[in-house]
């Protein structure tokens, strides 16, 4: 690539890089006001409304200083290692499950709270509020979890972070380095690509059975993960929600 289309491109980055920046600073005094007023208001759901305003601030902080940093230092897994880039995958997959998921969590608390209300009191509102704000946190660990029970190597195969595949070096040989194919970057292996395994013999009966098992894992777990993606469960759980307090 010729200097003049480096000219072209590293203003470009830096501008975007600045509005991100600048975005972010604006989040994050809306989010330290939701935090200051949930700490003294201490309704119901406190503790899931301090928790989300954190892990988000981190989730988009982390990815603003991945993205940064892989755009200044070209093949940074050369100078901080791969486990560096894995770590900051491992987080960020953390965090975009538990995103994508927060929302259906406070519907289903609410779900429990009004139209099971009589056992919500009996058990106590607030015990049930923390069982949820403990789900809320564990329930992306689960998620990954699931995901390397059905594909031991999913950190590998799952690329859908630009990011990460430039901290690694691109391994997969993607990123094109002008401007008109960066956003073309995106994952070779979606997630909902994860569950084309290698189908077995059928003679093998007990290989054949844990495929079929592993592929109807993964393909509850995908169907899960863009069904609280595009908020269809939340919308689901508020319509029960609606149907019950119109009787």
């Amino acid at each position: 690539m010729t200097s003049t289309k480096n000219e072209e491109v590293y203003p470009i980055l830096i501008a975007l890089m600045v509005v991100a920046v600048a975005i972010y600073f604006g989040g994050v005094y809306f989010h330290v006001k939701i935090i200051q007023a949930s700490r003294k208001d201490k309704d119901l759901t406190w503790k899931l409304d301090i928790t989300n305003s954190i892990i988000m601030l981190f989730h988009f902080f982390q990815s603003i200083f991945m993205h940064t940093i892989t755009y200044i230092v070209k093949d940074l897994y050369l100078y901080v290692g791969e486990w560096f880039c894995y770590l900051f995958k491992v987080i960020a997959n953390y965090t975009t499950f538990y995103m994508f998921g927060h929302a259906l969590i406070i519907s289903l608390t609410k779900y429990t709270i009004i139209v099971h209300w009589q056992a919500a009191r009996e058990w106590g509102n607030e015990k049930v509020a923390m069982l949820y704000f403990w789900i809320n946190i564990t329930h992306p660990a689960i998620s990954i979890l699931i995901w390397l029970c059905i594909r031991p190597d999913f950190f590998w195969a799952y690329d859908g972070m630009a990011q990460i595949d430039r901290c690694l070096g691109d391994p997969k040989e993607l990123w094109v380095d002008n401007f008109e194919k960066v956003m073309e970057n995106k994952s070779l292996i979606k997630l909902h690509n994860l569950c084309h395994m290698n189908t077995p013999p059928q003679q093998d009966y007990a290989e054949y059975i844990i495929h079929i098992f592993r592929a109807c894992s993964c393909w509850l777990q995908v169907g899960y993960f863009y069904g609280a993606a595009t908020n269809l469960l939340e919308m689901v759980v508020y319509f029960q929600l609606f149907v019950f307090m119109r009787r």
